[in-house]
């Protein structure tokens, strides 16, 4: 194509899938010859451009999809190459599941233009494009897309402009805008000012059910602003809510009702308990499931009542590699073993290209494999940002089973850009 009179490729941040169904995918790409140009808009004139796309199993259009799923999370651009990418290509996979910080905030990331920078930068990578054009990406935000630490309206207290409410919604409204436009999301996900609908459910026949979780827009604030420190007595108040009520009924409902023989939830920070502390008393992490005890009790209890089969869950935040038990009574090793975590590394960057053993994403495979029909969407708002056409089932994604809580920030969806009213 030509932009400004000059022949350019404009497909430098590449292509990606994303949420899989058996009816359908969502087919990603955003025209950008001049990635990160000062603007944030890569290089493009205001304008539609029309963009022509196919969609085969396999390069020769004969061989079928390829079967297993890998986990994702925390790629820092600054630490080096993403040879854990490099290394998921070679492998044998249905999906990637990516549960957080897809990138990483910066001191001066404040507008949608800068946040389009900084994922255009991330895109750039050689690796992450191998990788999104091998696999359709599930994927859900953590705190570092928008700011460090962040908990439903409230900013970390760090003496930083977003301190004041509305300049926090504000960063979280250009920081979702742009995350929705650089990922392969769902039109239901298109933000409204400083509010997304993240949460979802895919479901894979009767293989397994994958529970999408967003841990950040509806919690209560953390209890205690050290985060890692001795536990805060409010850390276990039962009104305190990671998930916030309407989504924590919607994944009850969706844990009692699932036919299948898999329940997966991904979700961003370690759900299971750990204590920092090496001596006789408790220290925990106030931004984990641990800082907020009562929510995670109702729902291992209502596992344990309820007997969903087999869960599992998918996290990550940790830059380290863990499998958890998640038990009964966490004080009591010979309680029952309600449930498997599984915590995965930080999909590390190192400039040399070396994998470091402890942070690189590892794959967690399973049988069977999710085929049929494309639907694809664009996912930015921009016209001249990508192209999409439909093939396949052509009808809109099933609304959750509950609504998304209401916005408590006075912002209304619009037809066009969001903007608040």
């Amino acid at each position: 194509m030509r932009v400004n009179g000059r022949r350019s490729y404009p497909f430098t941040l590449g292509v990606a899938s994303g949420d899989p169904l058996p009816d359908g995918v969502v087919l990603w790409t955003r025209l950008a010859p001049e990635p990160l140009a000062p603007d944030g808009a890569g290089g493009m004139p205001a304008g539609t451009v029309p963009v022509q796309w196919e969609v085969a199993r396999d390069e020769r259009f004969r061989k079928p999809v390829r079967r297993g799923i890998a986990l994702a999370s925390c790629q820092s651009w600054i630490g080096g190459r993403y040879a854990a990418y490099r290394t998921m290509t070679e492998e044998d996979l249905d999906l990637v599941v990516h549960v957080g910080d897809y990138v990483y905030e910066q001191a001066g990331t404040h507008t949608p233009a800068d946040f389009r920078l900084v994922h255009a930068q991330y895109k750039t990578s050689v690796d992450l494009q191998a990788a999104y054009a091998s696999f359709p990406f599930v994927a859900v935000f953590d705190d570092h897309e928008v700011e460090n630490n962040w908990a439903g309206g409230a900013s970390q207290p760090d003496g930083e402009p977003s301190d004041d409410r509305r300049r926090s919604l504000a960063l979280r409204a250009a920081a979702f805008q742009a995350y929705y436009e650089h990922l392969p999301l769902r039109r239901p996900a298109r933000p409204a000012g400083p509010d997304m609908l993240a949460y979802r459910r895919l479901r894979f026949g009767t293989l397994a059910d994958l529970h999408v979780l967003d841990t950040r827009q509806y919690r209560t604030n953390q209890a205690d602003d050290r985060f890692i420190a001795p536990r805060n007595r409010a850390a276990l108040d039962p009104a305190r809510t990671m998930t916030g009520p309407v989504q924590e009924r919607w994944l009850l409902d969706g844990l009692d009702r699932s036919p299948a023989r898999w329940n997966v939830v991904a979700q961003q920070i370690m759900m299971a308990q750990y204590d920092y502390d090496l001596g006789p008393g408790v220290s925990i992490n106030h931004d984990q499931w641990d800082g907020y005890a009562a929510a995670r009790e109702r729902l291992l209890s209502f596992i344990a009542q309820r007997r969903p089969s087999n869960p599992v869950v998918l996290s990550g935040d940790w830059h380290s590699s863990f499998v958890n038990d998640l038990k009964a009574d966490f004080d009591d090793p010979q309680s029952e073993t309600l449930a498997t975590e599984f915590v995965g590394p930080r999909s590390a960057r190192r400039a040399n290209g070396a994998t470091r053993s402890r942070r690189h994403s590892g794959s967690i495979r399973t049988s069977g494999s999710s085929k049929g029909p494309t639907t694809a969407t664009c996912a930015a708002p921009s016209p001249q940002s990508c192209g999409a056409a439909t093939t396949g089932s052509s009808r809109p994604p099933a609304p959750p089973p509950h609504p998304p809580p209401p916005s408590p920030h006075g912002w209304s969806r619009t037809a066009g850009p969001e903007r608040s009213r």
